[in-house]
């Protein structure tokens, strides 16, 4: 089975947003600073994948990819 994954770097002028993994979740990079992403779901497109991780983990909408 193969699992893909979508990392988006989302740049504001001369700015670029990382997230931080909570400390105490048993998560992969717990802890650790990271560029926003995540697995896509069965028949998604890349983009539509990306839009939502970024969405999910910081609750901007993205409309230029």
């Amino acid at each position: 089975m193969t699992i893909k994954s979508v990392v988006g770097i989302v740049k504001n002028k001369d700015k670029i947003l990382l997230g931080k993994k909570v400390g105490n979740s048993k998560k992969f990079l717990k802890g650790k600073w990271h560029i926003p992403g995540g697995k896509t779901k069965k028949g998604e497109l890349p983009k539509e994948a990306l839009k939502r991780e970024i969405k999910e983990e910081t609750g901007l909408e993205i409309y230029n990819i």
